[in-house]
């Protein structure tokens, strides 16, 4: 009977694995090496996927905005970043890197609001 058992929750878990799988894999492939994503012809799509989800963690934000700066694609770059500071707002570095990645993609007057605001930041006392 225990054996029974044991066979059965076996059967279970490796179900719920792979529903799992089938509806995050998107999520999955993101862990995999930076330099494997950035050779991966299906990252801009995979990364998409990602960038549509309601709730992506920071982990996976920083993979997708740093594979696409490797891969000069400077617009999945941008959702990345924003999505990263419309989380944590004050987060200078992340704000840096979106307004660096805003000029990039030729939105100067976006970048400069962010370079200005960051500024007069340190003109009111030390930062954000």
């Amino acid at each position: 009977m225990n054996r029974r058992v044991a066979v059965m929750l076996l059967v279970l878990v490796a179900g719920e694995i792979g529903v799992f799988y089938v509806e995050h894999r998107d999520v999955v492939a993101m862990n995999r090496s930076a330099d494997a994503l950035v050779l991966d012809a299906r990252f801009p799509d995979t990364a998409q996927a990602v960038l549509a989800r309601e709730r992506v963690s920071r982990r996976v934000l920083e993979r997708v905005a740093d594979v696409a700066r490797r891969r000069h694609d400077v617009s999945l770059q941008v959702v990345a970043l924003e999505r990263i500071v419309s989380s944590a707002p004050g987060d200078t570095e992340a704000r840096l890197r979106l307004a660096q990645a805003l000029r990039d993609a030729g939105r100067l007057d976006e970048a400069e609001r962010i370079y200005r605001e960051e500024l007069q930041g340190l003109d009111e006392g030390g930062g954000r």
